[in-house]
């Protein structure tokens, strides 16, 4: 493989390149690693590779599951995937969606300062007796969708103490994770409008 395809691969998270190198066959990943300029480091790569094998897209033997070979497939970090194909199998997409399309660097509720208080008691009103940040998000992620069909969902984000590019950001990678899913055939074209609308699964959900 030229050297520039190399340094290409050797830019992806490792969880994801390990299990690339994987369904292409190449090699073993530790000895195809080692042919870079500046390998990982091998107990970084081992790590990952453990890894994997707990999520479950490849074995003790280290050769991809049904699981990975669907994996393989999305560009997307294997629990990430794992967790959007399990909730697609399960009818739980709503949910997933919301959660994986969550940024790890930027919060969907930002308190201010001077109005803390005010902020955690929004969020948990969200939350109510679940003390559970994810559920609090679920409920304001479906909360705002029902503002934004009203045509109000500016204020409801500045009444909830809640980032709307953040909120934004989260929709469009929904839909982005949404197209991944119909281009492999767990999500048919009929579902697509209503994983959209943030139906019925996730209101059940954040209603509990």
């Amino acid at each position: 493989m030229p050297q520039y395809q190399l340094l290409e691969i050797l830019q992806t998270p490792l969880q994801e390149l390990c299990l690339h190198i994987k369904s292409l066959q190449l090699a073993a990943v530790l000895s195809f690693l080692a042919k870079a300029l500046q390998p990982p480091d091998p107990l970084s790569v081992q790590n990952a590779i453990e890894l994997l094998k707990t999520i479950g897209p490849i074995d003790d033997m280290e050769e991809l599951t049904p699981l990975g070979r669907h994996l393989r497939i999305l560009p997307l970090d294997p629990n990430i995937g794992k967790m959007l194909l399990i909730g697609s199998i399960f009818q739980c997409l709503n949910p997933a969606l919301t959660i994986a399309s969550t940024p790890d660097y930027r919060d969907p509720f930002f308190p201010p300062i001077n109005r803390k208080e005010d902020a955690d008691a929004a969020k948990n009103s969200f939350a109510r007796n679940s003390y559970s940040d994810d559920i609090a998000l679920l409920k304001a992620f479906d909360s705002l969708m029902d503002a934004k069909r009203n045509g109000r969902d500016g204020s409801f984000c500045w009444e909830n103490f809640l980032s709307p590019v953040t909120l934004q950001m989260m929709e469009n990678m929904r839909n982005q994770f949404l197209d991944l899913l119909l281009d492999i055939g767990f999500v048919n074209q009929k579902q697509r409008p209503q994983v959209i609308e943030a139906g019925v699964a996730s209101k059940a959900l954040s209603n509990h």
